[in-house]
C-alpha cells in the first residue's frame, strides 16, 4: 500500500524556534505543533517515544490538532525532538522523532530528550498507541489497544474495546463500552471499573489488582503477587493462579472458581453460583452467601472449616 509523508505544508507544521533554559531535565525547550485532515481515516497509530501522552477525543472534530513541547539537554539535539505524520489508505500514523525503537536502544529518553505531546482527535475514534515511557491518558475515543513500556496509564470513556499490554507503571481504566484484555502487566496495580464487556488478564507480575462493575465474566489467568479485590459481577469470575497476596470477591451474579491459591486470606461473598476452589497453600479461606454448591479440593480439613456458609 502507497504511504503519503504529510509534510510541512500540508500539515502546517510550526515550530517555536527559539530555545528557552530551564531546568536540568529541560534545559534547552520548543514548541511543536502538527495538523492533519482525517477525512477518510479510520484509525490512528501513534508511535511515542519518552515524554507525557495525552489523547483526548472531541466530538465534532474533522482533524488532528497535535501540540507538544520539546527538551533537550543540549540545543543541537532539540531540532531532532519531533513529531511527523504519514498516512496509508485510511490509517494515519503519528510519530515521535527519536522514537520508541530509538529508546529502547538508549538513543532517546535518558531524560536527555522529551516530548510532551497532547493529541486532539475525533470522538470515537479507533486508536492503536505504542508509547516507550512517560504517562499516557486516553479518554473519549472508540477502541483502544495501548502497549507501553513504563509509566501511569490512565484510560477513560471508550466506546469500544480496550487492549493494554505493559511493562510498569499503575494501570487505570474506567467506563468502557466493550470488553478490556490486558494480555501482559508486569509490575504496578490495576484498577478496572465500570465495564460493559468481560476483563480479561492474562499474566501479572505484581501489584494489587481492583475490579469492579462488570457486564460480562471476569478471567485472571496468572498472578504474580498483591491482592485481588473483585466486585459486583455480572458475569462469572475465575482465578487460574495466584502466587501470593489476599483474594476478596463479592456480589457476583453467577459461579466463582479459584484454580490455585499460593499464600493469602480467601474471602468470597454474595455469589450466585457455585464456589469452586481448586488449591489452596496457606492462608484462611472464608465464604458466605453462596447460591450455589461450595467445592474446596484439596485445601484440608482445617481450610474447610474455616469456612462458614453464612
Amino acid at each position: 500500500m502507497k504511504r503519503t509523508v504529510i509534510g510541512i505544508v500540508p500539515l502546517m507544521l510550526f515550530l517555536t524556534a527559539g530555545c528557552v533554559e530551564g531546568g536540568e531535565s529541560c534545559r534547552y525547550a520548543a514548541d511543536r505543533r502538527l495538523q492533519a485532515s482525517l477525512d477518510g481515516v479510520q484509525r490512528i497509530v501513534v508511535r511515542a517515544g519518552p515524554g507525557e501522552l495525552v489523547v483526548q477525543g472531541e466530538a465534532g472534530r474533522g482533524e488532528l490538532d497535535a501540540s507538544g513541547r520539546a527538551c533537550a539537554s543540549r540545543r543541537s539535539r532539540l531540532e531532532g525532538v519531533q513529531v511527523r505524520a504519514s498516512r496509508a489508505g485510511d490509517v494515519l500514523e503519528v510519530i515521535t522523532e527519536p522514537g520508541p525503537r530509538s529508546a529502547e536502544r538508549g538513543g532517546f529518553g535518558t531524560q536527555d530528550e522529551r516530548l510532551d505531546l497532547t493529541l486532539l482527535v475525533p470522538a470515537g475514534m479507533t486508536l492503536d498507541i505504542e508509547d516507550s515511557s512517560g504517562a499516557l491518558q486516553v479518554s473519549d475515543v472508540g477502541s483502544l489497544r495501548v502497549r507501553d513500556g513504563s509509566g501511569l496509564i490512565r484510560i477513560r470513556d471508550v466506546a469500544g474495546d480496550v487492549s493494554v499490554d505493559d511493562g510498569s507503571g499503575s494501570i487505570e481504566i474506567e467506563r468502557v463500552g466493550g470488553r478490556v484484555h490486558i494480555p501482559r502487566d508486569g509490575s504496578g496495580g490495576m484498577d478496572i471499573r465500570e465495564v460493559r464487556g468481560e476483563v480479561l488478564i492474562d499474566d501479572d507480575g505484581s501489584g494489587e489488582i481492583v475490579i469492579a462493575r462488570v457486564g460480562g465474566d471476569v478471567v485472571i489467568g496468572e498472578d504474580g503477587s498483591g491482592d485481588i479485590e473483585i466486585e459486583d459481577v455480572e458475569g462469572g469470575v475465575r482465578i487460574e493462579r495466584d502466587g501470593s497476596g489476599g483474594i476478596r470477591v463479592r456480589r457476583v451474579a453467577r459461579d466463582v472458581h479459584i484454580g490455585s491459591d499460593g499464600s493469602g486470606a480467601v474471602r468470597v461473598e454474595d455469589v450466585g453460583g457455585d464456589f469452586t476452589l481448586d488449591r489452596k497453600g496457606s492462608g484462611d479461606v472464608s465464604y458466605a452467601r453462596i447460591g450455589g454448591a461450595v467445592r474446596l479440593d484439596r485445601v484440608g480439613r482445617a481450610r474447610e472449616a474455616a469456612g462458614s456458609g453464612g
